[in-house]
């Protein structure tokens, strides 16, 4: 009896590891870990599609922002490879100096064809993209104060200062 109730716990626990194994037939590509790779092309295709959503840009306008985000990000994507490539601050510094003068082209340009309602209207998407962000945390905001609101120190729950031990002997 005993032989039995042990070949039985051991044929369903093997089977209940084996089913734990197995992957998922489903996957969802809104999780927060998976990164889908897009083109350039995609990418800009991605931008103009939000902007003609959120800002109700006509066909015209929706192909000059397409064409100005993939100027964009054909700027930006060797700067992003020279800065996961760099190792000192300074030069990386100095990337994202020309990545974000790339993105004031690409402002300038936009702002060139939107109607003054768009120009509010995209401020405003702007502004609560920007509060929800902020609203729902960083990566700065995940150890205390963000350094801006802390006088540019970092909080001591962000970085923990460890105690020397001082040997009284």
């Amino acid at each position: 009896m005993k032989r039995l109730i042990l070949t039985t716990v051991l044929v369903s626990g093997l089977g209940l590891m084996s089913k734990a194994q197995e992957k998922p037939h489903t996957v969802k590509a809104d999780t927060k870990h998976e990164h889908i790779q897009l083109s350039p092309q995609e990418r800009a295709a991605k931008s103009a599609e939000r902007a003609e959503k959120d800002l109700g840009l006509t066909t015209e306008q929706k192909a000059k922002w397409q064409a100005a985000s993939l100027e964009r990000i054909n700027a930006n994507e060797p700067l992003k490879v020279q800065m996961r490539a760099s190792a000192t601050p300074e030069e990386r510094q100095a990337l994202r100096k020309q990545m974000r003068g790339n993105g004031e082209t690409f402002e300038t340009t936009v702002n060139g064809f939107l109607t003054a309602e768009q120009k509010t209207k995209r401020d405003e998407v702007k502004q609560s993209r920007h509060h929800h962000k902020h609203k729902c945390g960083t990566k700065h905001e995940k150890h205390g104060k963000h350094k801006k609101e802390n006088g540019g120190k970092v909080s001591p729950k962000a970085s923990p200062q460890v105690q020397p031990k001082i040997d009284t002997k």
